[in-house]
């Protein structure tokens, strides 16, 4: 967006008083010499056209997906979101703050297809967390979420916590010391208002935040049936043994199988994911809580306990976040399955029902095929 249009919608900002400048206190609790509503621009529909378009340009300029979805954070983002949705033709999901009590009590409302991506978009990021929240939203849907548009970034590490811990790409329209800087150049705000601003920024980094993790918790559905109540219920002994590195395919396969075995058998490291494993290990869960199947990691785990249960909780995977068996060598001894007694230990001081089981290689030929004993 070349300077011209941005000086002219951050002029257009401050004469419909949405940069104010004074003392005001934010909801985290802090002071700020200036404060950014954006809830106003839905009064000036020719100021939120020109802020869409700006969006699409910078939307084109950074995205090479096709096939995607655009989301607006609630609710101050959802007319952006609508507008850019109009303007480039992508269709639109709403998440909601708070589950309703009737109806179908969806957090996310709209249609979509597991691992289609989606695109958030957000007025002003401070600390990331309202972003943060909707991108865990989505991907609980099993939707890959990865870029996030933001008209003003606060630059208070919000949208670097965004980068470093939620995996998102990050684009803005402006920097806040962009917008003063527009400002004071154009004589709307005085250089010690400026100066102030710029040093709030630079000393006062956003609160820290705490999303939780991106799966959910579905503890209260297949896990708590062990492998014997799942074999009596649908009266089958059968594991689909999906060995394969297209993630696609596996979750087709497992929605397709999936009423007729009581477990699914994988390699999660051999898959190749686009571009993080969290769409793959969402959507198998939910199809895991659709229809009644285990999950079974085929690790073939064979370290001392303290490395095993290092391999469970933590790395790229986290398998013990979604597994519920894994396959284990008897090499280590009973180390082995102390860990996993200590991660089973840990679900139920969290109050979680859910526990991870151990499937022990009993046996392996040198060429394809092993025999396995559940324990």
């Amino acid at each position: 967006m070349d300077l011209t249009n941005k000086r002219e919608i951050a002029l257009a900002f401050h004469d419909l008083g949405v940069l104010k400048f004074g003392d005001f206190r934010l909801k985290s609790g802090i002071l700020s010499p200036v404060y950014v509503d954006f809830r106003l621009v839905i009064s000036s529909p020719i100021l939120l056209v020109k802020v869409a378009n700006a969006l699409c340009t910078m939307l084109h300029e950074s995205s090479s997906k096709e096939d995607f979805l655009i989301c607006g954070v609630p609710y101050s983002a959802v007319p952006m979101a609508t507008c850019i949705s109009v303007n480039m033709s992508v269709p639109m999901l709403m998440c909601r703050k708070e589950t309703k009590t009737y109806g179908t009590k969806q957090m996310v409302e709209g249609t979509w297809k597991f691992g289609q991506h989606c695109v958030i978009v957000e007025d002003v990021v401070t600390s990331g967390s309202s972003v943060a929240s909707v991108a865990q939203l989505l991907r609980n849907e099993g939707i890959c979420v990865s870029q996030a548009l933001i008209l003003v970034d606060r630059e208070q590490g919000g949208t670097e916590n965004l980068r470093s811990r939620h995996k998102l790409s990050v684009n803005s329209l402006f920097k806040l010391s962009e917008l003063t800087e527009i400002l004071c150049d154009a004589g709307r705000v005085t250089e010690e208002q400026k100066s102030r601003v710029i040093r709030f920024l630079q000393s006062t980094p956003a609160p820290e935040i705490n999303i939780p993790s991106f799966l959910p918790d579905l503890s209260g559905s297949v896990q708590q049936a062990s492998l014997e109540q799942l074999i009596s219920r649908k009266s089958s002994r059968l594991c689909a043994a999906i060995d394969t590195f297209d993630p696609d395919y596996l979750l087709r396969v497992a929605d397709q199988v999936g009423p007729k075995v009581c477990a699914v058998k994988l390699h999660l490291d051999i898959l190749r994911f686009d571009p993080e494993p969290e769409r793959v290990i969402s959507g198998l869960r939910r199809l895991s809580a659709q229809h009644g199947f285990l999950i079974i990691e085929d690790r073939k785990l064979a370290d001392i306990g303290q490395t095993v249960m290092l391999q469970l909780k933590y790395g790229v995977y986290c398998i013990s976040d979604w597994c519920d068996m894994v396959t284990v060598h008897c090499i280590p001894g009973p180390g082995i399955f102390e860990a996993l007694r200590q991660i089973n230990k840990q679900f139920a001081a969290e109050g979680k029902t859910r526990r991870l089981r151990a499937i022990v290689v009993a046996q392996m030929s040198s060429q394809a095929g092993c025999h396995y004993l559940s324990v």
